[in-house]
């Protein structure tokens, strides 16, 4: 993913902050005016972290993590566009708008299809 508007260190904090640790960036980097980087839960059985398709524990963001990160980086950090394989968003309503269909994101296969909202271990739908 990449975010533009803000720098690794207000990144870092930003998400400290306002996910209580729960997420963190990984493998940030400055690339030309944004920094790329990966939202990646504290650890596989932490708070946000999802399962893959077959139910094995992955360091991988649910969609409640992914949800809170994004907002928390538009709304405590004030960046001005956030891309990532997900989606490319410029305004924080433009990403509340886009969040049904992320939350139907299919992360498995064509084969064998996997939801979000599915690989989720969270206890309830809006934390």
């Amino acid at each position: 993913m990449k975010v533009w508007g803000m720098t690794p260190d207000d990144i870092t904090s930003t998400l400290d902050i306002a996910t209580k640790g729960r997420v963190e960036p990984y493998n940030m980097r400055q690339d030309g005016r944004a920094v790329a980087l990966r939202l990646v839960p504290h650890n596989a059985r932490a708070p946000f972290a999802r399962r893959s398709a077959s139910g094995r524990r992955m360091r991988a963001l649910c969609y409640h993590g992914f949800r809170d990160a994004i907002l928390a980086l538009f709304n405590v950090g004030g960046t001005s566009r956030i891309q990532s394989v997900a989606g490319d968003w410029r305004t924080v309503e433009a990403f509340r708008n886009d969040l049904g269909r992320l939350r139907e994101h299919n992360v498995g296969s064509q084969a064998d299809p996997a939801y979000m909202w599915e690989l989720c271990d969270c206890e309830e739908d809006d934390l």
